[in-house]
């Protein structure tokens, strides 16, 4: 891995540079937040398009040049990062989730489609906990 960095005299530095902006040798020893910031980004896209661990680890090694312990608080601040955006974000994808089985259901009414309409109206009566009256909160 370190092999492959170029010396900061070399006429290949500069390109070597702008194509590894978040490596230690070139952000130096100590990141800035706003490196950091960077990563944990890169991090929740790397999450996000459901790479591996180890991937990640030889990803964030040869792009960053960072140790397993470095490596470790990034991806536990790209988790936090992933679970507070999920919580903020639940209601308005429920609703826009639900909004688009009401689409399904009259779409598969309105072409004849009665089995297609049926499953999206039993995923809507799942997804808003109307399938078990066990379930309902009660009434006072």
């Amino acid at each position: 891995m370190t092999a492959n960095i170029p010396d900061k005299d070399s006429p290949g530095w500069e390109t070597w540079a702008a194509e590894h902006p978040l490596h230690k040798a070139v952000v130096g020893p100590r990141p800035s937040q706003a490196v950091i910031a960077l990563r944990v980004e890169q991090m929740v896209g790397w999450i996000g398009s459901c790479r591996t661990r180890p991937t990640m680890l030889q990803m964030a090694a040869e792009q960053w040049g960072v140790s397993l312990r470095s490596f470790d608080a990034v991806h536990a601040e790209a988790v936090r990062e992933l679970k507070r955006k999920f919580n903020q974000d639940r209601p308005d994808f429920l609703s826009q989730k639900l909004e688009q089985l009401e689409h399904l259901i009259q779409a598969g009414l309105d072409s004849g489609q009665l089995s297609a309409a049926a499953g999206a109206m039993n995923l809507l009566l799942k997804a808003t906990g109307c399938d078990d009256p066990t379930k309902q909160p009660k009434q006072r």
